[in-house]
């Protein structure tokens, strides 16, 4: 489908709805985790970040929904998840902030060897920039 530069491999436009879809399906799960994470994580700070995560991740997931829409394709709804964190607070809400920052990295590393793989194009824009956020470190003070 793209083809850039005399030697870079062709991508089917199939192959690239599929990992697009599969790629918008992943987003959109950490996305929504991290939205049902927000409620409860009382912290100011904390808050904050991940207000500002989900906005970012808002972008992402419409950035790869308009690019399934323009390969003619359709995308997953993924629903919110039912979080419910062990202890009570700063124990559940470190429990929280630990696990999703875990849950990005493993993200990162799962699509970043993927990503790699597509030829320089339109299409592995959308991939590199939704991937390249990382969730900040949870950082705790007694």
């Amino acid at each position: 489908m793209y083809h850039v530069q005399g030697k870079a491999k062709r991508v089917k436009a199939s192959e690239m709805l599929e990992l697009l879809r599969e790629f918008h399906r992943d987003k959109l799960a950490q996305r929504q985790r991290h939205v049902a994470a927000a409620r409860h994580v009382p912290h100011y700070d904390f808050n904050n970040t991940y207000q500002y995560v989900i906005a970012r991740e808002d972008m992402h997931v419409r950035w790869l929904q308009d690019a399934l829409a323009h390969l003619g394709g359709t995308f997953d709804e993924v629903p919110e998840p039912d979080i419910r964190p062990d202890g009570k607070g700063e124990a559940a809400q470190r429990a929280i902030l630990t696990a999703d920052r875990d849950g990005a990295q493993k993200f990162v590393d799962a699509w970043r060897a993927r990503i790699d793989t597509i030829p320089n194009g339109a299409g592995s824009n959308s991939f590199q920039s939704a991937s390249r956020f990382q969730f900040p470190a949870p950082s705790f003070r007694a």
